[in-house]
């Protein structure tokens, strides 16, 4: 999958890029309008130095937003920063998260209370997270500077890529430490084994003796 992505790209099948995986509804609640400022704010970062062979930015999934994306996409001259999208089946899934050196979740919650489950799934696999920054409720899934970094706008969103990836494909430390915060959540108590200990009792009651 990781050698799909990178023709795909439009980059040799030697190069080693970092790649960034964004499952994305192309909803109101995904800020993808984010993505192209902050891939011209890295193309500006990365101008003189940067990753040896860029970046590419994945985003992937289905819905009504796509087509305008791809409109703007293919008017843009990639330099260190491409950006491709895709589609895969359930079953091919996993392995396209699994792909990836980091997950980036664009979820902006309209409501604020609900949670970005596409986490979960780059926990999982043991990615580093960027993830949009709406609140407390996004804190009960990451752990700031753990697990993941959080940003607000482009720019900061640039900043958080250029971090982890200025030195790619040498594996800087703050890649590695959220590395370790990753995979350290993905084998921390499963949400059935919560809900069992935590939650169960409270809102059906004891469970009967047998």
């Amino acid at each position: 999958m990781r050698a799909e992505l990178i023709q795909q790209a439009g980059l040799d099948a030697g190069a080693e890029p970092a790649i960034v995986i964004s499952p994305t509804s192309w909803t109101r609640d995904e800020a993808v309008d984010l993505v192209l400022p902050a891939a011209d704010a890295l193309e500006i970062l990365w101008r003189d130095d940067g990753p040896a062979h860029g970046l590419v930015m994945v985003l992937s999934g289905a819905g009504a937003g796509r087509e305008a994306f791809e409109r703007r996409l293919h008017a843009r001259t990639p330099r260190r920063v491409r950006i491709v999208t895709t589609w895969v089946s359930g079953d091919d899934y996993p392995a396209l998260v699994a792909s990836a050196d980091a997950g980036l979740s664009l979820h902006r919650s309209s409501s604020g209370l609900d949670l970005p489950m596409k986490i979960c799934d780059m926990f999982g696999a043991a990615l580093p997270v960027c993830a949009l920054d709406y609140g407390d409720t996004l804190r009960q899934l990451v752990t700031p500077e753990q697990n993941a970094v959080l940003f607000s706008d482009a720019r900061s969103l640039a900043a958080c890529l250029d971090h982890l990836f200025r030195s790619w494909p040498a594996r800087s430390e703050a890649w590695q430490q959220l590395q370790a915060g990753a995979a350290a959540a993905a084998a921390g108590p499963r949400w059935t084994e919560g809900w069992q200990r935590e939650a169960r009792a409270l809102i059906f009651g004891a469970a009967p003796r047998t």
